[in-house]
């Protein structure tokens, strides 16, 4: 409903004045989100959330490659941004896993807080299969080398 309708009606303005008493923005009333970029949503997400430090590091790493990537992560992007980490920045896959977890972090706080609406029904950053981090055949290829978990040997 627009807003001029939305206040000359005399109990629609009662109600939202009571909600603004309240603290509470009716999203009729609510500003667009200004979020447009990775970088801008990570920052949000930054303030608001207070995510934790290693997180924020991972997150940090983001912005600096992908900062400037618009709002529109679906499926074929996330790949693609595998992809690069496997093959480009020769990423372990630990570190690949800590950084698609940090983002698909951000992207649900996003979702969640209506700052985002991702292009895919299913999160892309959540149905990755298993085994997603792990370097194929083709990875070990184009990167000259093949990444591994390091095993740790923990004894009680």
């Amino acid at each position: 409903m627009p807003i001029y309708q939305l206040i000359s009606q005399p109990r629609t303005v009662s109600k939202v004045e009571t909600l603004l008493d309240k603290g509470i923005i009716p999203t009729e009333l609510s500003a667009p989100s200004r979020i447009d970029t990775v970088a801008d949503l990570v920052r949000e997400y930054e303030r608001d959330a207070h995510p934790t430090a290693k997180d924020s590091a991972a997150l940090g790493t983001i912005i600096t490659s992908k900062g400037a990537t618009r709002l529109g992560i679906d499926a074929g992007w996330v790949d693609d941004w595998i992809s690069e980490m496997k093959r480009i920045d020769k990423l372990a896959p630990a570190t690949l896993r800590e950084k698609v977890g940090a983002l698909a972090r951000c992207t649900d706080w996003g979702t969640r807080k209506g700052h985002i609406q991702l292009p895919d029904p299913d999160h892309p950053l959540r149905t990755l299969p298993d085994g997603y981090a792990q370097c194929t055949k083709t990875d070990v290829a184009i990167a000259g080398e093949a990444r591994v978990d390091a095993e740790r040997d923990r004894r009680a």
